[in-house]
């Protein structure tokens, strides 16, 4: 279903863009209105998805930065962890 939702705004704003060059925009029917509604929603759902996908950015960015701090901090101390999330074990059989 998400992949069918750029087909559908890209379609919508063809018709949109056709009344407009038709001049068929501004009929007294009230769709002129919804339209201006639905565009601004539109663009509103953009914005947004643009700043969630800046912090989500920044927020990964600070939490690796935050990690490499971290690991030169236990280098410079000699608390390297030997338990470095990697499992050499396999079945109770140590290398």
């Amino acid at each position: 279903i998400g992949s069918i939702k750029p087909y559908l705004l890209d379609s919508y704003l063809g018709v949109f863009g056709k009344d407009v060059v038709e001049g068929t925009f501004g009929n007294s029917d009230g769709t002129s209105m919804q339209d201006i509604i639905l565009i601004l929603a539109i663009g509103l759902s953009v914005l947004i998805g643009v700043f969630a996908s800046q912090l989500a950015t920044e927020t990964w960015d600070s939490v690796l930065e935050e990690m490499e701090t971290e690991r030169k901090a236990k280098e410079e101390s000699g608390e390297i962890d030997v338990d470095d999330g990697i499992q050499r074990e396999l079945f109770g059989n140590k290398p």
